[in-house]
């Protein structure tokens, strides 16, 4: 079920506030990076950046989203800006990796505790929802904070 949260997001560290219901809604495209449609990276890159926080797209470093060794292999390499936190610990923009097919391959971003904002190629548009609803929990390998967030 898809929520929508009552004005913006005030994020702690973050340059500027980020309205997360602006990101509600939007289309999933294989490789998006905006501003039409996203892929799950892409949507991570466009909030970040409304929050002032500039992230690589890696658009080059894949094919598709079905490319999970690719993907497996860049979120392994591309960890060192982030930091794994504890789940008591997140706060709005800390990242969500999930497994899929065995790897880490999908990423939302907490809204608030027990919410992500997230997209994918089964999902549909964008949504925020429970992290903690039962398909998406099982499936939750860690949470992650930027360095420019700490």
């Amino acid at each position: 079920m898809a929520h929508r949260f009552d004005g913006p997001g005030v994020i702690s560290g973050a340059a500027r506030q980020v309205d997360f219901n602006s990101f509600v809604g939007l289309p999933y495209r294989d490789l998006g990076r905006g501003p039409d449609a996203y892929d799950c990276w892409g949507l991570v890159v466009a909030v970040y950046e409304m929050a002032g926080v500039k992230l690589p797209s890696y658009a080059e470093t894949y094919v598709s989203a079905e490319d999970l060794k690719a993907i497996a292999d860049l979120i392994s390499g591309s960890l060192q800006p982030w930091r794994e936190i504890n789940e008591r610990e997140v706060k709005p923009l800390d990242g969500v990796l999930v497994t899929m097919g065995g790897c880490e391959r999908h990423i939302g971003l907490v809204v608030k505790r027990g919410y992500m904002l997230h997209i994918g190629l089964d999902l549909g548009p964008s949504r925020i929802e429970r992290y903690d609803a039962m398909y998406l929990r099982k499936r939750i390998s860690r949470f992650m904070r930027h360095e420019a967030l700490t």
